[in-house]
């Protein structure tokens, strides 16, 4: 059995791990410490990885040393959702505080804000041509906004609970969401009529992805299992999930043969072809709130309740570095020095903290600041850090 899953974590999502028999453990490559996570999404060239959550802002973080670029503020409550463009140059944040964010990627700086839901913004996704933007709602409603001008092209009815997942299919011409109701809904984008209405699930669903191709619909739901819907005649195809925790995220690999399901301090890794649990991966202590895999399909990441992002490497299943999120301290940035010796961290508190990164050994503790710290960086020789924070202050550190 060991030598199963051994092999298991050192063969690629993209070569189609499921055809192994069994399940297994794999490891993070990654964890980045944050207050608690709600959304992360790659970049569609895998440079950037958004990270949305309590702390009010979007962080970037680059992929090459796994710190933090950019801090985009503007939100004022929980950012529940976030989704690159289609060419990478725009990010869309949708939030608590009701509203809707575009930003720059290059910059930082917010471009529009989009008005109009009455309640928490759940999910936002961009169509594949990045005209247009959809973005579902607790006040039971999906909204279509044109990305250019800010102006709302259709609100889309019918959901009599709060809209908690909007993806809209590869070729652009449809639109799922999913509800806490527990239904699924395919609408038409030119015209913004409601096509059908999918029913099985008996609890909320937190989640929907197409497959790549378009032809198949998989949903995430607090009961505990993930369905498959053909969605040429809008009918169930057959149930996924052991049953034993909710599935309210998922996410479909580019390839389109694996589906990664989120659920309490675990991910599990199902083949869509056959519909058999091809890994399972452990690691955070609470529940898992996003999943995403990166656009070449190596790398998987995931958020929590437990404050940390993680980076699974699915070629290899190996840990690189470990910095543990605290959902008691709610980090709210994180950088590495550019040797990867250092790491800094700063909370919504002002603190700062510098650690060892082989060893996760603080090192100093700072009270840096009055109000959250927004953003740390290293000076390109190690020497020296850097803090911004919400107190309108920026500070120099000797490492």
């Amino acid at each position: 059995m060991r030598k199963t899953l051994a092999a298991l974590c050192l063969v690629s999502l993209v070569a189609h791990l499921a055809a192994a028999a069994g399940s297994e453990l794999c490891q993070p490559v990654r964890t980045l410490g944050f207050g608690s996570v709600a959304s992360v999404a790659f970049s569609p060239d895998g440079r950037y990885l958004a990270v949305g959550g309590s702390a009010s802002v979007v962080h970037l973080v680059e992929t090459k040393h796994w710190s933090i670029v950019r801090t985009l503020v503007g939100h004022t409550d929980y950012v529940h959702s976030v989704a690159f463009s289609p060419d990478g140059t725009l990010l869309a944040s949708g939030s608590k505080d009701r509203t809707v964010r575009l930003w720059d990627v290059k910059t930082g700086t917010e471009l529009r804000t989009f008005i109009g839901h009455t309640d928490v913004v759940w999910s936002v996704a961009f169509s594949p041509d990045g005209t247009l933007l959809a973005s579902g709602a607790q006040d039971e409603t999906v909204k279509l906004w044109h990305v250019a001008t800010a102006a709302l092209v259709h609100t889309l009815g019918g959901n009599i609970n709060h809209v908690r997942s909007v993806v809209f299919s590869p070729d652009g011409a449809l639109l799922a969401s999913g509800s806490e109701d527990g239904t699924l809904r395919l609408w038409d984008v030119a015209s913004g009529m409601q096509l059908c209405s999918l029913v099985g699930h008996t609890w909320a669903v937190g989640s929907v992805a197409f497959t790549p191709d378009g032809t198949v619909l998989v949903s995430g739901s607090w009961g505990k299992t993930v369905r498959l819907w053909d969605v040429a005649t809008c009918t169930e195809l057959r149930t996924i999930g052991s049953g034993t925790g909710d599935a309210k995220e998922v996410a479909i690999s580019p390839d389109g043969a694996f589906l990664a399901s989120g659920s309490v301090g675990t991910i599990e890794l199902y083949s869509i072809s056959t519909s058999e649990l091809a890994a399972t991966l452990e690691s955070h202590s609470t529940r898992v709130l996003c999943v995403a895999f990166s656009p070449d399909g190596t790398l998987l990441s995931s958020g929590s309740s437990d404050g940390a992002v993680i980076v699974w490497d699915m070629a290899t299943g190996k840990v690189s570095r470990s910095m543990p999120g605290n959902s008691a301290l709610s980090y709210s940035v994180v950088a590495l020095s550019l040797d990867a010796e250092f790491s800094a961290s700063g909370s919504e508190n002002g603190t700062l903290m510098v650690r060892d990164v082989v060893t996760g050994q603080v090192l100093r503790t700072l009270a840096a600041h009055t109000d959250i710290v927004t953003s740390v960086a290293f000076s390109p020789d190690g020497k020296s850090l850097a803090s911004g924070s919400q107190d309108k202050t920026v500070k120099l550190w000797d490492v």
